[in-house]
């Protein structure tokens, strides 16, 4: 077997005091550069200069408009008071504080606050509106004193025909769209006085005093009160005009917009009868325009009119086994009384002091107003 050789005992490292060496100089080609006191270039210096006294120019300017500043806000002014017809709310008033009021008693409980001042009901006050609360009306012949008689009916029509088209030949579509100056019997009668002629091409001819009827629509002073009362139109008046006028202007076409629009709004100024769009837009000539306004107002069927008449398209279904027809909506009530849930209910509601029907007065803001302190 073979035998590793002996090894000898490690000595240990002597400690042997180190020599200084001389520290090594890297190669360089360069020369040291000249020591200099001051870190910074004389340009530098200049540049430093420049900017500290910019600075202290911004410095003091800032000074003066903070200043300039102070003393207008130190000054009392009162406000612009806005161009407006309604009356806007005061300024706010602080109360003083209790230290210099003598005579202040804080309040205990709730219902000892009171509620002083406010603009939560401003807008709902008489007169805080100034003149905007009167809206001026753009026809005087609104409700029961709308125009009700065919013959008075049909002159103002005509009248509203003719005044259209005079405008529209003579001044253009853009007094079509402004305001005309309300019924006046010499206007009346001016229009009365054009006669109409229309082709077979639906070309309209006007022969008359075109300039007095554009001219009387035009005038800046209006009539009054007591004047309009006068001036209304009677029955027998306007079968006189319509036995000696001509029945031209009924074949007038109006399918033109603006001249459309026009005439809508004259016969509502004059006559009170305002047409819905979906009746208004169908219109093709004058005549059908007075057959809509002569036809008399009947009020809409129920749907259980409908169905209960012998031409009703819904009569087959009273004879279904499975559909019930009722006069009337029919609410959660019905339906429990209907099953005889409805007696339990109510009992319940009255014993605990709950409306059996409605809200019993509360609103939806009630919480609010248990926040607010109000009882």
């Amino acid at each position: 077997m073979r035998r590793l050789p002996r090894i000898q005992r490690l000595r240990a490292l002597q400690k042997t005091p180190a020599t200084p060496s001389a520290p090594f100089r890297y190669l360089s080609t360069s020369r040291p550069a000249p020591f200099r006191a001051s870190p910074c270039r004389p340009e530098d210096k200049k540049q430093r200069q420049e900017i500290l006294e910019a600075l202290e120019r911004d410095r003091q300017s800032a000074i003066s408009l903070q200043s300039e500043s102070e003393l207008v806000d130190a000054e009392e002014y009162e406000p612009s008071i806005p161009c407006t017809r309604i009356v806007v709310p005061p300024d706010f008033s602080y109360a003083p504080s209790p230290k210099h009021a003598a005579d202040y008693v804080p309040a205990k409980s709730v219902e000892e606050l009171e509620e002083v001042g406010g603009v939560d009901q401003w807008w709902e006050e008489a007169g805080h509106w100034g003149e905007a609360d009167v809206l001026p009306a753009f026809s005087g012949r609104t409700g029961s004193s709308k125009v009700l008689e065919p013959s008075v009916l049909e002159v103002l029509v005509r009248q509203a025909v003719v005044e259209a088209l005079v405008v529209q030949g003579k001044a253009g579509e853009e007094m079509l769209m402004g305001k005309w100056e309300a019924l006046d019997k010499a206007a009346m009668s001016r229009a009365v006085g054009v006669e109409v002629a229309v082709s077979e091409s639906g070309d309209v001819t006007l022969n008359g005093d075109l300039s007095g009827v554009l001219a009387g629509l035009s005038e800046s002073e209006p009539a009054s009160e007591l004047e309009s009362e006068e001036l209304v139109l009677t029955g027998e008046e306007a079968r006189e005009i319509l036995k000696s006028g001509d029945r031209a202007w009924r074949n007038v076409p109006i399918t033109n917009p603006a001249l459309k629009f026009a005439i809508h709004k004259r016969v509502y100024q004059l006559t009170g009868h305002y047409l819905a769009d979906a009746k208004l837009a169908p219109l093709r000539t004058a005549q059908h325009l007075l057959t809509v306004l002569s036809r008399p107002a009947t009020k809409p069927k129920k749907v259980l009119e409908e169905i209960q008449s012998p031409r009703g398209r819904g009569s087959e279904l009273l004879d279904l086994p499975n559909v019930k027809v009722y006069n009337r909506r029919v609410t959660p009530i019905d339906k429990e009384v209907w099953v005889g849930r409805w007696k339990v209910i109510e009992d319940e509601l009255v014993k605990r002091g709950l409306p059996v029907t409605g809200t019993g007065g509360v609103g939806k803001a009630r919480e609010k107003d248990w926040l607010m302190g109000k009882p």
